[in-house]
């Protein structure tokens, strides 16, 4: 391949679409920091911005998985995760709500998505 990647059993990781990930992710939060620019958190949201942004889009964009069924689903749950956490930090840039209901909300929501990647890649087939 093209581009420098990382093999395992089930997947196989694009260092490249990592990076760009990433850089999609610190864009991204970027915008939700000049949302939240008035808001007394704004750094807090901007950090958890771009945790939740990168999460969600890695395995949407730079993993390639051995089980077609596998990787469907886990690029559909990354997909609906990414869109979720982008209405949610709108919401709560806009309307500057509190940042334990901001912290609660996204933490709950990632660490069931991560609970999700990690229950479907271990599987080999759907």
């Amino acid at each position: 391949p093209p581009y420098p990647t990382i093999h395992s059993k089930k997947m196989k990781w694009n260092i490249f679409l990592t990076i760009i990930c990433i850089l999609l992710s610190a864009l991204d939060a970027y915008w939700i920091y000049n949302l939240a620019a008035e808001h007394e958190y704004a750094l807090a949201i901007t950090i958890e911005s771009g945790i939740c942004f990168a999460t969600s889009l890695v395995p949407l964009i730079a993993l390639d998985y051995k089980a077609p069924r596998v990787g469907i689903n886990i690029r559909v749950a990354s997909g609906l995760c990414f869109l979720a956490f982008q209405i949610i930090h709108i919401v709560f840039a806009i309307a500057k709500l509190e940042l334990p209901y901001f912290i609660t909300i996204n933490g709950a929501l990632l660490l069931l998505f991560v609970a999700f990647l990690y229950k479907f890649s271990r599987m080999d087939e759907v």
